[in-house]
């Protein structure tokens, strides 16, 4: 599981990049310029890379590939990085906060959806033992009850009312074995 979301996270970093790459571009063939455009959409991407990912590497990794990416082919002089332009650190720093502040929110939202689920869950569990033991508990006072009247009074009960006592204890026992049969199979 953790090699398959590892790609997934990998292929949403390339897909989010490439793709804000190719709008720029597009952007820049159609228009002619991209006075801050570029730095917007890189944004734009930084944060879904952030927000569709697990933990934080993959954000500050596209907030890094990002910057890489306006400063080198989208900022003057193309196609030569140049760091020393306050735009360019100013969008690095941009870049880095969005992803910082998106993967901390979306990890606290998955780890509140995680709670929720494994709080249903243990509601689930109560519910089905509470209605297990009410279960168990009705034929076992039957049979219980039926048992003592037997011991009690066996000997001045009548024939007929000891078979309808025996009955009941039967159909109250067998009940029971289908219900801890079917719970069984469940489990």
């Amino acid at each position: 599981m953790r090699s398959s979301t590892r790609r997934h996270d990998a292929l949403v970093m390339l897909s989010g990049i490439t793709s804000a790459f190719l709008v720029v571009s597009g952007i820049q063939v159609l228009s002619g310029r991209i006075d801050g455009v570029a730095s917007m959409v890189f944004v734009l991407a930084v944060f879904l890379i952030s927000m569709y990912t697990d933990g934080y590497l993959w954000g500050l990794a596209a907030s890094l590939l990002c910057v890489l990416a306006v400063n080198f082919a989208f900022r003057s002089p193309y196609f030569a990085f140049n760091f020393t332009l306050p735009e360019n650190l100013f969008s690095a720093l941009v870049m880095l906060v969005v992803s910082i502040m998106t993967s901390t929110l979306t990890t606290r939202i998955k780890l509140q959806e995680q709670l929720r689920m494994e709080s249903e869950t243990e509601k689930m569990r109560a519910n089905l033992l509470r209605a297990v033991s009410h279960d168990l508990r009705t034929p076992l006072t039957s049979i219980s009850g039926n048992a003592g009247i037997l011991m009690e009074n066996g000997a001045v009960l009548s024939a007929s009312k000891k078979k309808a006592l025996y009955a009941s204890i039967y159909d109250d026992s067998m009940w029971l074995i289908n219900l801890v049969e079917n719970l069984l199979s469940i489990t």
